[in-house]
């Protein structure tokens, strides 16, 4: 180290050397040299020994041009010594950098993933072998193409709406399927993130793609497995149910009090398992994607209230305290009543689970900002920071020197999590082991749903808003083209509904326009018509397969669909 830190220093005392020796050098041949010069320009060899003002200025201009012819060698000598380092500098800067880019280029070609980039019209730029080998396909074939070609139709609005948002600076986590050069399909889960230039501008997206495809197969069996014997539970438990509460009502005959126990113990453990099949069943929907919303306006300070008064006889008889805050007034949600007061029913149930006699448990809510906020605190065993995100998955139960023997299988706060997440909203616990929990879910204070209806014919246009207006839906109206597509930049519907013949511009240059535009293309679509749909046009336009209704229209198939398609939650 000393070596190192000495070598610049002997460095420069050598530089300095060199040219005070050259410099001196050169000024004693500038000397002689401005000599001669007065000699010869005075022609006077002897009077040379009589100096005059003639003489010292040869002198001194022989001087300075010694001086300066010494410093310009020096500045010659370094310059080339400079450039000969910068040449080495390059020279192994260059061998660096070659050796990173075959390391990149290994690690590129070696993954077990695909990874490809897309410049900013959706095109591959490049991709790694393993493109090859989960899809099929020669990867320099697709260079060039667009990404949304390799995609399964109805997952196109999807990929499109996650590459925008990469573009905008995200980097969404998503599933999405693709085509295999054999027509089957893949299962891919994709990861992706901006690709910047030098001046951090966005000029690409670079993703990872990985094949769940077998994992995918294997939690379809498992949810498959589950609904089957779910279902075939239903029935002898129906059964047992009600030949239980025969005896339990004494219609064979009288029982002794100690058979009435044992018999309670019996119906309440039957009623336990229905609801735990119940919760797979419910499980097993939403993972294959079954649950639908039933939603409109709901008043939360009343639901609540209700709720918690179910709970009041369950809470005296444990000795707890149950009681509710809640402001006069709560703002009205666009919600599905019946998963709200599950979710609810699933906290407080396990609020007072977990709460010892004469223990506490309050159910508020109150308004912030766009979301409604809801909480269930308790004052019970509390929760270990480790296991707070662990509760929210299936089958998970919390262990731990404090138990209870009313167990359930671990699935409530699961389902109640899917159920909030289902309605654009989010649920967290708050805990402190020994003091007690704070389960909280916000649900957004979004307004009944937007609808543009799109028809040329005004009698048909009154008729959907009639069908639509008392549902609490928010009814706008179009009748052509044009004007579909400025409202719908306008207002950003959360639906449009369209009539597929309209003369100027048809419903399937609409589509296309909305799917160019980076501010319409997520909005959900509903197709109106009277005749067949040209489907290769469609997917021409690069849209999923559309939900179409066929005139003429009852109300219900009408409401049906537009309750289907925005309960779903996704573009269609």
């Amino acid at each position: 180290m000393k070596k190192k830190l000495l070598h610049p220093l002997r460095r420069t005392l050598t530089t300095r050397k060199q040219l005070t020796r050259m410099v001196l050098e050169n000024t004693l041949v500038g000397t002689i040299m401005g000599t001669l010069v007065g000699v010869m320009l005075r022609g006077y060899l002897r009077n040379l020994g009589n100096l005059n003002l003639d003489w010292v200025i040869f002198v001194l201009i022989g001087l300075a041009i010694g001086i300066f012819s010494g410093f310009e060698r020096e500045r010659k000598v370094c310059l080339q010594q400079s450039e000969k380092e910068l040449v080495k500098e390059i020279r192994e800067s260059s061998k660096e950098l070659q050796k990173s880019e075959e390391r990149f280029k290994d690690l590129f070609e070696r993954a077990n993933d695909i990874i490809f980039t897309l410049d900013t019209e959706s095109r591959f730029v490049e991709i790694n072998s393993k493109f090859e080998d989960i899809l099929g396909y020669r990867r320099e074939e697709w260079k060039g193409r667009s990404f949304y070609d390799l995609i399964v139709g109805n997952c196109r609005d999807n990929a499109i709406k996650y590459y925008w948002e990469t573009l905008k600076g995200g980097t969404p986590r998503f599933e999405l399927d693709a085509i295999h050069i054999r027509g089957y399909t893949v299962n891919l889960a994709l990861a992706n993130s901006p690709v910047r230039n030098p001046e951090g501008e966005i000029v690409g997206v670079m993703g990872i793609a990985r094949d769940i495809s077998e994992s995918k197969k294997l939690e379809e069996l498992q949810n498959r497995f589950i609904s089957h014997v779910s279902h075939e539970l239903r029935t002898p438990l129906t059964a047992m149910r009600e030949f239980a509460s025969l005896l339990i009502d004494g219609i064979p005959g009288k029982l002794t009090k100690e058979q009435e126990h044992y018999l309670e113990r019996v119906a309440a453990n039957i009623d336990r398992l229905a609801r735990i099949i119940d919760n797979l069943l419910v499980i097993s929907k939403t993972e294959e994607g079954k649950i639908t919303l039933e939603k409109k306006l709901i008043d939360m300070r009343e639901l609540i209230s209700r709720v918690a008064e179910d709970f009041q006889a369950a809470a005296r008889k444990k000795g707890l305290e149950l009681q509710t805050s809640l402001p006069a007034v709560l703002p009205e949600i666009y919600a599905d009543p019946d998963k709200i007061t599950q979710v609810l029913t699933n906290l407080i149930g396990n609020a007072l689970k977990f709460t010892p006699r004469e223990g506490e448990v309050e159910i508020g809510a109150q308004k912030k900002g766009d979301e409604l906020e809801i909480w269930v605190r308790d004052n019970g065993i509390g929760i270990e920071p480790a296991d707070q995100e662990k509760i929210f998955d299936r089958f998970q139960q919390i262990r731990g020197e404090h138990q209870v023997s009313d167990k359930g299988a671990g699935l409530g706060l699961a389902i109640s999590r899917e159920m909030v997440r289902l309605h654009r909203g989010r649920m967290w616990v708050e805990s402190e082991p020994g003091k007690g929990s704070v389960f909280y879910f916000c649900l957004p204070r979004a307004q009944a749903p937007k609808v543009l209806l799109v028809d040329d014919d005004p009698d048909l246009v009154e008729m959907y808003k009639d069908f639509l207006e008392p549902q609490h839906y928010r009814v706008y109206a179009a009748y052509n083209g044009e004007e579909a597509l400025m409202q719908a930049v306008k207002e950003h519907p959360d639906l449009i509904i369209l009539d597929i013949v309209m003369p100027k511009m048809n419903g399937y240059e609409v589509i296309g326009r909305l799917k160019e535009n980076r501010d319409t293309c997520e909005i959900p679509v509903i197709i109106l018509t009277g005749y067949g749909l040209d489907q290769e046009r469609l997917n021409f336009l690069g849209s999923r397969a559309l939900p179409a209704l066929y005139k003429p229209i009852n109300m219900k198939e009408f409401l049906q669909a537009v309750n289907e398609v925005l309960a779903a939650g996704e573009p269609a």
